[in-house]
């Protein structure tokens, strides 16, 4: 009967040589830390820490990052900016409204000056110059006297300068029609020009009137560009029709002719 073989081993003795696959761990560690490993770590823990995370594990970092950022960017905007339930300060209220409305030349309230009409007939031409009253014994309706006159109002004031001086306030049908009236009463042509107050004008100078009752004597006009309004003065000295014009006629400035007067104009002496 042989004897039993000896183990090659006993059953507590460890190896001190690596396990194959151990040793293969050790060594890819080694290649990544670019040394030796660290004393103590174990095998395969310098590869997790080096490994890329997944990205169902990005996901599950990043999406709930992103929805709290979310809610906090909600709360703070409805802190900041209410809700309508309360007006802005830029709506408008019912004062803010009363307070945007204008009063017209004939008192007539709108919601803009675009709204309100130009002036007409007598009333209007008081507005438009300011010099003329109506109410003066000394001035007269001229579509009264002469209903085959065709202008929508023409009154006629006399006054005196350093002789007789007629000074007529017209409001007329269109630009055109008044151009070529005045071409043909003064027989020049008109020249552009502004009055002492810078509104803009066409003037006819002072010439012989070369047609109607005061065929002969000086007269001279002007029509206001961009409004139908016109005067015309008749002397029977030349000076007295340009001191007229530029001294005894006042014109309102066409941005306020739509507009109530802002407050009362003293009454020239036309």
């Amino acid at each position: 009967m042989s004897a039993p073989r000896r183990p090659d081993a006993r059953p507590d003795e460890r190896s001190d040589e690596p396990a194959p696959d151990q040793a293969a761990e050790q060594a890819a560690d080694q290649d990544r830390s670019g040394g030796p490993l660290p004393a103590g770590l174990p095998p395969g823990m310098l590869e997790a820490l080096y490994a890329r995370p997944s990205r169902a594990r990005t996901a599950l970092v990043v999406v709930p990052l992103l929805a709290g950022l979310g809610v906090a960017a909600y709360v703070g905007s409805t802190l900041l900016w209410p809700g309508d339930d309360e007006p802005s300060a830029s709506s408008g209220t019912g004062s803010d409204a009363a307070t945007d409305a204008v009063t017209c030349w004939d008192g007539e309230e709108k919601t803009d000056e675009r709204s309100c009409a130009l002036p007409t007939g007598r009333d209007g031409l008081r507005h438009v110059f300011p010099s003329f009253d109506p109410d003066r014994l000394d001035c007269r309706d001229e579509l009264a006297a002469n209903p085959q006159y065709q202008r929508p109002a023409m009154w006629t004031c006399d006054v005196s300068i350093a002789g007789p001086v007629q000074i007529t306030y017209s409001q007329v049908n269109g630009a055109k029609a008044a151009r070529r009236y005045f071409d043909q009463l003064h027989g020049v042509e008109s020249n552009a020009d502004r009055s002492s107050s810078g509104v803009r004008r066409e003037r006819w100078r002072a010439s012989r009137l070369k047609s109607g009752p005061d065929e002969g004597r000086w007269g001279g006009s002007f029509l206001l560009r961009g409004a139908p309004y016109a005067v015309t003065v008749v002397a029977q000295r030349r000076p007295d029709v340009g001191r007229a014009l530029d001294r005894r006629v006042s014109v309102r400035p066409l941005d306020e002719l739509r507009l109530a007067a802002p407050e009362a104009d003293p009454s020239g002496e036309g």
